[in-house]
This record gives structure tokens, C-alpha cells and sequence, in this order.
């Protein structure tokens, strides 16, 4: 018999870029989840990237992210982290809509346990294949201030290391955003999302997700 658990969560995030050359950009995302049906910490997590972007627009990038779960004090110790990350992405611009669908691939290497204590030893968990779709429409073109609608949808599998694949998790979300200038924005979505534990037990969630946003550009030296 299925069980669904339902948990709501708040998110906070921050996301920094910053543009090397037109071609050539660095970001910083990291990431404090806490769940208010508990009222604990979930996780804090930090994700490190860089991108190259080619000239018909397609987006290629690579990193590193780091997890750190916060353990359930009646179990065992939570396990932390570490993600290499690959993707390729290519945004479409049409009048007031921009449309971002990109796909990435994530490696999960997972510290082990030694009984119910951790072990100083990281092994590879799985394969993490991630596709999504962003959707922002922007209400006026002409100015650096303004509100835009946000949309996402994602859908993630785990390939485990024997080949055998299953559906992780799914991701819905829809809100507003606003831009104060070129440099920073805000966001504020709904998000709800269906994580698959096992064959029986599913974890829904429902979270109300606030990020900081900015966009950073290296200063052009002026030519005497």
C-alpha cells in the first residue's frame, strides 16, 4: 500500500553570477531549507559553477555542490554530500517570453556510516539526471525595474550504480519576480514537490521559496 508523507518547507536562497566576458561567467548558489511542520533545519547546501556560453546561445557549465543535511535526532546521523555537476541549457527569447529548458547530470558521492556513527570514507551513491524547464514573462521590456511571472517544472531520475533507474523526485513551481535594477532581483514562488523514498512510501512537500538574486559584471578597463 502507497504512503504519501506531506511536509511544508521554506526555502531561502542566493544567487550570484558574476560575468567574466560575454562568453564567460561564475556563479554562486547557496541554499538554508527549513521545515516548519518540525520546526527543524532540513539542510543548508552551497553549489559552485562556471559557464561558457556559445555563440548561438546554448549554455554549457560545470561544478560542484555540497549538502548538509541536519540529522533527525531519533535516527541515525545524516550523511553529507558532495555533487559534480555537468549541464547544458539554451534560453529562448520570444517578445516577453523567455523559455530555458536545460538538462544536467549529477554524481552523488555519500559518507558512509559505521554503525550508527560516521565513517571518514565518501563512496559513489548514484547517477542524478535532472531535466527542467524555466518560463519568465517579462511585463515591461524597456526598463531595468519590473515584475515578472516565474514558472518551472522538473522531473529528476537516480540511476543507481547497478544500471537500474527510478523517478526521484518531482518539482512544480509558479510565482512572481522583481527586478530593482540590472544588478539585483528578487523571487517569491509556491513550489511543490513529490519525492519518490521507496516502491510504497513517497514524501510530498510544500514550500514557499524566497531568493536574492544578483548579477555582477567585470569592470572593462578604459583604454588612455
Amino acid at each position: 500500500m502507497r504512503q504519501v508523507l506531506t511536509r511544508q518547507v521554506v526555502w531561502g536562497g542566493l544567487f550570484c553570477e558574476y560575468k567574466i566576458t560575454p562568453v564567460l561567467s561564475t556563479t554562486l548558489d547557496v541554499q538554508g531549507r527549513y521545515e516548519y511542520t518540525d520546526g527543524d533545519w532540513v539542510l543548508w547546501a552551497t553549489r559552485v559553477g562556471v559557464w561558457y556560453k556559445t555563440k548561438s546561445g546554448v549554455n554549457f557549465g560545470t561544478g560542484l555542490a555540497q549538502f548538509n543535511y541536519y540529522s533527525n535526532p531519533n535516527g541515525k546521523p545524516a550523511r553529507p554530500e558532495w555533487r559534480p555537476w555537468e549541464e547544458v541549457g539554451d534560453k529562448i527569447k520570444i517578445g516577453h517570453h523567455t523559455i530555458y529548458p536545460r538538462f544536467r547530470f549529477e554524481q552523488r558521492f555519500i559518507r558512509e556510516l559505521n554503525g550508527n556513527v560516521l565513517a571518514d570514507k565518501t563512496t559513489f551513491s548514484a547517477f542524478r539526471e535532472r531535466f527542467r524547464v524555466d518560463y519568465n514573462y517579462r511585463f515591461n521590456l524597456e526598463k531595468d525595474r519590473g515584475f515578472s511571472i516565474v514558472e518551472n517544472q522538473e522531473i529528476l531520475f537516480a540511476t543507481k550504480k547497478t544500471g537500474f533507474s527510478a523517478m526521484d523526485t518531482f518539482r512544480f513551481s509558479v510565482g512572481f519576480a522583481y527586478a530593482f535594477n540590472k544588478t539585483f532581483s528578487t523571487q517569491l514562488v509556491y513550489l511543490y514537490q513529490l519525492q519518490q523514498k521507496d516502491s510504497n512510501h513517497f514524501e510530498e512537500q510544500e514550500i514557499i521559496r524566497f531568493t536574492l538574486q544578483f548579477l555582477l559584471t567585470k569592470p572593462v578597463k578604459k583604454s588612455e
